[in-house]
């Protein structure tokens, strides 16, 4: 992957506020008319946010030679002791 341009990374974390901003308009649209093909368009809008925010971490990671932490394996509390 090539690196992205500093003013690209400026336009894709723009975008993802964009993203935001209409899943929730959106969303709200969808509960109260309760028209499926509006939560479609939400869950859409999700997958291109999560897309965008792919695409600027592995940009990150790559320029800087680091290894993510996966979201998936940070471990929660169950507040008992073993």
């Amino acid at each position: 992957m090539t690196q992205l341009e500093k003013a690209q990374k400026v336009q894709l974390k723009s975008l993802l506020g964009k993203f935001k901003q209409l899943q929730k308009q959106l969303d709200n649209i969808h509960k109260k008319s309760g028209y499926e093909d509006l939560g479609q368009g939400v869950l859409t809008l999700q997958i291109a946010q999560h897309t965008v925010e792919e695409t600027l971490e592995h940009t990150w990671v790559e320029r800087f030679n680091v290894s993510p932490i996966p979201k998936h394996t940070a471990r929660r509390s169950s507040g008992r002791r073993s």
